[in-house]
């Protein structure tokens, strides 16, 4: 599998607090209502249950990020209806006792000859979702 990454941001709470936001992902629903109008534009046909995130794509119908792994250090999402093994993690790390460093990262399993039509499509959803994530954590 092919790792891509976003960067690493710093979100001024505790990974307790961050990490309890992953436990019933319909509470992210709140996070995406506080984004401003330009950045909710870009997640519509996003909706949420306790354990997954379902997105509806142009490109690929209705695709379902189920959570497979919750920790306080990490959430992993495995990707159903996508035609390649994917998955999504948001991992955290403690930096002190009230803030925490997350990066956002995709996993996929692409074929060598499609890396380099994809990668940078991957490369640019992932960072999206990082400038997301620390929006709506901040």
């Amino acid at each position: 599998m092919s790792k891509y990454s976003g960067k690493t941001f710093t979100v001024n709470r505790p990974a307790s607090e961050i990490a309890d936001k992953f436990s019933d992902l319909t509470s992210l629903q709140e996070m995406i209502d506080k984004l401003p109008e330009e950045e909710k534009s870009k997640v519509q046909g996003v909706t949420f249950t306790p354990d997954s995130v379902n997105v509806q794509t142009p490109q690929l119908g209705q695709v379902s990020f189920v959570v497979v792994e919750r920790t306080p250090a990490k959430v992993v999402m495995k990707a159903n209806g996508t035609p390649v093994p994917m998955n999504l993690e948001v991992a955290l790390a403690s930096k002190t006792a009230d803030t925490t460093d997350a990066t956002c990262s995709i996993d996929i399993e692409l074929p060598a000859m499609l890396r380099t039509f994809i990668g940078p499509q991957i490369n640019k959803a992932v960072g999206m979702l990082s400038d997301m994530m620390q929006k709506s954590l901040s």
